[in-house]
């Protein structure tokens, strides 16, 4: 979407995408498809399930998304990009099966301490 110039749609369908992330997780925890987003991310917090940084992010998305689906947003093309780059750092922060590890001397270690934010 972004690369054919649809930036509106590229910032709804990341944050589409972030909600659907944070269901999914939530969803061992008791989450239902009923509940709203707010009640959502209380049982994401509530169990520790995100990062704290993460959770900012998908709060600023959430934002940022219903501002473009009620015709508000007024910078599609950077919002865009932010949007994408939100997503990206979701993803990162939470599904990198390599933030536990580095790389020294050409041999996989795991990493003494793993940044939570």
């Amino acid at each position: 979407m972004f690369v054919d110039g649809h930036f509106y749609a590229c910032v709804a369908m990341c944050g589409i995408s972030l909600e659907r992330f944070q269901r999914d997780k939530a969803e061992p925890y008791g989450g239902k498809r009923e509940h709203k987003i707010e009640k959502v991310r209380s049982i994401l917090q509530q169990n520790k399930v995100l990062s704290p940084s993460t959770m900012t992010i998908c709060k600023r998305m959430a934002k940022l998304r219903n501002k473009y689906a009620h015709g508000h947003g007024l910078n599609p093309k950077e919002d865009a990009l932010k949007s994408l780059a939100w997503t990206h750092s979701f993803i990162d922060n939470e599904t990198n099966l390599m933030r536990d590890y580095m790389i020294v001397d050409g041999i996989l270690r795991r990493s003494v301490t793993r940044k939570t934010d």
